[in-house]
């Protein structure tokens, strides 16, 4: 797997991914609603200095991350298509999110939330050194939850 520039043709592509539950709050939705609602998939100049898109020997799309600076902390999410998970590619894009975060802040602590309930997800991110350090009950951009906040530090 490797990470490359997201292209608008990708994240039309990330919008069309529909989850099984619980999962499927991770869906995103059509694309013009994506549009609408100002993410930062749907923004070309966001898109290109935090989002990446990854993708199989094939050059087939399996994923993405997005990498930010937000309030002086780097944020991490990362999202697998659908019809991939399972396949063991989580702990292989969480690398590949740890090496770009050490390339553009060497040194700095990253972060990342994740749904409570998703335990897969969390073990994924504890064998790449990351550590629950507090659940929050917050409003999420799909819906209200309890996210794990997770960190891996230098």
């Amino acid at each position: 797997m490797q990470a490359t520039g997201m292209s608008e043709a990708h994240a039309r592509v990330i919008c069309t991914w529909s989850y099984a539950p619980p999962y499927d709050v991770y869906s995103m939705g059509p694309w013009s609603l994506v549009v609408e609602r100002s993410w930062t998939l749907a923004d070309e100049t966001q898109r290109a200095c935090e989002m990446l898109s990854l993708v199989d020997e094939a050059g087939t799309l399996v994923g993405y991350l997005r990498l930010h600076e937000q309030d002086g902390r780097w944020l991490v999410g990362v999202g697998l298509a659908p019809t991939r998970c399972g396949e063991g590619l989580g702990a292989a894009a969480v690398a590949l999110a740890v090496r770009e975060h050490q390339r553009r802040a060497p040194g700095a602590t990253l972060w990342l939330e994740v749904r409570d309930w998703n335990v897969r997800a969390i073990r994924c991110y504890e064998r790449a050194g990351f550590e629950v350090v507090e659940r929050v009950a917050r409003e999420a951009e799909t819906g209200r939850g309890v996210f794990a906040v997770m960190r891996r530090t230098p």
